[in-house]
């Protein structure tokens, strides 16, 4: 996909995410941290951590997934 075009529709992913009602509902949120293939999640990490919530992204240690 052309990397112009993934951005356009990451920022929209992002935007729609925003525009959720209740979206800061929550004090705590699991998320992904994103790769090259994937949908890029770091805007949406940065703008929950500029509102203080807190944000853990899952890493596998052995077979076991621990939150981060």
């Amino acid at each position: 996909m052309d990397k112009g075009y993934r951005k356009k529709l990451d920022e929209k992913i992002y935007n729609n995410i925003k525009a959720i009602k209740g979206i800061l509902s929550f004090d705590s949120y699991l998320i992904y941290a994103s790769s090259e293939i994937e949908v890029d999640t770091r805007s949406l990490i940065e703008f929950l951590l500029s509102d203080n919530r807190t944000v853990a992204v899952p890493k596998c240690i052995g077979k076991e997934m621990k939150f981060l």
